[in-house]
């Protein structure tokens, strides 16, 4: 039951005027104290009972009077549901969720996928039904025939919650919604903790399996620059390296005992074969190979590597590299000691990043903030005043820093600008987790980073960008702590890294991760654009302008097709070399292919089961009382006519109640 006007409600306050009309006509009887009862004439005792009575029922019929028509007028409704029950409700709509990812690029999985789609948008009489495609994010299309199998990675890892954030946008059909996901489950797109495959979803799924297991090689690439290759009498001094890596993804273990195949690889510049190797890769292992070219110092080159497999997927037969040319931009590493085994590894990993050879600086150093476009602080400690003004100074102007802590900032529990640090109370390696997977410095391989030693930071310090977890749990269970944060300060930024470069404070240095941070840290820092990235990949824009042209010079996106994030962030749909220009700047960007696609291994048929048996019976339990409310419809019946004639009934007999006994018989009654 609901009040139209409950306010009205304040009336009942009336009826206390009744029970106070009737408290002071309840008077006791007076006593009179006499010496004695001797000469009193005895008397029967007036019957008061039955005058008593009869003023309680009249008191309870006027308050009952007095709340029936107050309640009258505050209107009040009884809400009756009518509706389909659950054995008469309709049926549900399908949402289709139909993976495109890269993995499905695979003619006869999707032409298999395709076959299922159909069947299932044929069973949908009343039209009602929605087809969503699925990869690096989720696009809604309203025909078959605008699905085509893109380049980007599906992660399994969320999409119950991206399911349910699509749904809420759509009005809920009469029957209620029935999920099918169509897929090939990979078993590298399976989350690492299983709740993450079922958790939030509201409403039941089927799993449509199709494809198999395929056997694929891939390619994956990167450039040496010339400092890091070494002189001997063949390369000479000028001469750079690019490592290429043949991985061979083996479809089961018949052909991993098979013999090793032979492959070509090529290097490509500019679309012209420039170099070629044959290898030989066995089933279910890695092959590298190696190619030297030439060191560019004012130039910047796109390379390919490619190989002739003639396998599933002939997207990840190439792999894009650029090399650039010796980096003009200007680092400055801060460290009060120079000497420290942590700086031997940063200034080997600039090296290898291609950047030029960073200014050394010390806390008596003199140096302009307009000189410098990143500043590396390692194990600053407690800093003096007159180094921190000018931290100020070079923030506030725009300025970005990596602070990277270690024993001396331990020892002054301090970090610049007045972040206070304790010590970690860890008694295990604790591993990475990502926990904002949009900032441009979450992407690189962490998953192999363990941990022993980390400085805490206070809550609320900034916004971490990656966290520390047991090894045997997920983080976003317990939330973890900080390992890398970020702070704006002023115009800039400071990123923090809550472990030292040292063996025993954690694995980082002795990871490729580590090589590709400190370029990543340094590119984001300075303000400059990625230099490549995967497919679907999201990109950080941190310049006001930028474009994007493919090979051919067409206009891919420009910064209307960036989306909010930390800063603008972009997306490259498809695999390719690109060019990138910002006011003043053009620079190359090798997009390729995720890697984690090209293992086309699929998920077990345990944890498929396992998944198809907890969604359809958690989803059945939370669908039920939704479906109840979606197809039941609510009726309301008005009680103020009601309350209003019980009120006029009450007056009628409250005024024959009190008038009983004041009207005497009249004379002619008597003598009758």
């Amino acid at each position: 039951m609901s009040l139209l006007a409950g306010a009205f409600l304040a009336g009942l306050a009336v009826l206390a005027v009744p029970l106070l009309l009737h408290r002071l006509k309840e008077r006791s009887p007076a006593e009179t104290t006499v010496s004695s009862l001797m000469l009193m004439r005895e008397a029967e005792e007036p019957a008061r009972t039955r005058t008593a009575l009869a003023h309680r029922v009249l008191l309870a019929l006027r308050l009952a009077l007095l709340a029936a028509i107050t309640l009258a007028f505050a209107k009040p409704v009884v809400e009756t549901v009518s509706g389909a029950s659950i054995e008469d409700e309709l049926p549900p709509a399908d949402l289709v969720v139909l993976d495109v990812s890269l993995s499905m690029r695979r003619s006869s999985t999707w032409s298999e996928a395709l076959d299922v789609v159909r069947d299932l948008r044929g069973n949908d009489p009343r039209g009602e039904g929605r087809l969503v495609l699925a990869s690096d994010r989720l696009t809604a299309v309203s025909a078959l025939v605008d699905a085509e199998p893109g380049w980007s990675r599906l992660d399994f890892a969320g999409l119950p919650q991206r399911i349910e954030a699509a749904l809420a946008a759509w009005p809920t059909p009469p029957g209620g919604w029935r999920i099918h996901i169509v897929s090939d489950f990979q078993a590298t797109a399976a989350p690492e903790r299983f709740n993450a495959l079922v958790e939030g979803i509201q409403w039941p799924v089927e799993l449509h399996v199709v494809g198999g297991h395929s056997a694929n090689w891939a390619v994956a690439a990167d450039t040496i620059p010339a400092a890091a290759v070494g002189q001997s009498a063949q390369t000479g001094p000028d001469v750079a390296r690019i490592e290429a890596v043949v991985t061979s993804f083996a479809a089961d273990s018949r052909q991993i005992a098979s013999p090793a195949r032979r492959l070509a690889v090529s290097l490509h510049r500019d679309g012209e074969e420039v170099d070629r190797a044959a290898i030989a890769v066995a089933a279910g292992g890695r092959t590298p190979v190696a190619f030297d070219v030439p060191a560019m110092a004012e130039e910047t080159v796109a390379w390919e590597v490619r190989i002739d497999a003639d396998d599933a997927l002939p997207a990840d037969d190439v792999a894009r590299v650029v090399q650039s040319a010796r980096d003009g931009r200007r680092v400055a590493v801060l460290a009060p000691r120079a000497e420290d085994s942590g700086m031997r590894f940063l200034l080997a990993a600039l090296d290898a990043s291609g950047f030029a050879k960073p200014t050394l600086l010390d806390t008596d150093s003199v140096w302009r903030p307009a000189d410098v476009d990143c500043l590396i602080l390692v194990d600053p400690g407690s800093l003096p005043t007159s180094t921190e003004r000018r931290l100020t100074r070079y923030t506030d102007a725009g300025g970005g820093v990596l602070t990277i802590v270690g024993p001396r900032t331990q020892r002054a529990r301090l970090l610049p600008f007045g972040g206070e640090v304790g010590a970690s109370p860890f008694s295990a390696s604790l591993q990475v987790v990502v926990r904002d997977v949009g900032h441009p410095l979450a992407a690189g391989g962490w998953g192999g980073v363990t941990v022993d030693r980390a400085l805490i930071l206070p809550t609320g310090y900034g916004q971490t960008i990656l966290s520390l977890v047991p090894r045997a749990r997920d983080g976003a269970e317990l939330g973890g702590v900080p390992m890398l944060t970020e702070q704006r300060l002023g115009a800039g930024r400071m990123v923090t890294l809550l472990t030292a470069l040292d063996r025993q404070w954690s694995t980082l240095v002795l990871q490729p991760a580590f090589v590709g941070f400190v370029a990543n840290v340094v590119d984001y820092l300075a303000g400059e654009f990625a230099r490549a990235g995967h497919a679907g990949e999201p990109l950080p824009v941190t310049s006001g302008n930028v474009q994007l042209f493919d090979a051919q010079g067409v206009r891919v996106l420009a910064l209307g097709d960036t989306t909010g994030g930390s800063g603008n962030v972009l997306r490259v749909a498809e695999p390719g070399l690109y060019s990138v220009r910002t006011p003043g700047k053009e620079t190359l960007l090798a997009v390729n292919v995720d890697p984690r696609e090209s293992d086309l291994a699929p998920m077990s048929a345990d944890l498929v089961e396992r998944w198809r048996s907890a969604a359809q019976r958690g989803g059945s339990a939370l669908t039920r009382p939704a479906v109840e409310a979606a197809t039941a419809k609510a009726t309301g019946t008005p009680l103020a006519p009601m309350l209003l004639a019980l009120g006029l009934a009450l007056l009628i007999v409250e005024s024959a109640a009190a008038n009983v006994g004041r009207v005497r018989p009249r004379a002619w009654m008597g003598r009758a």
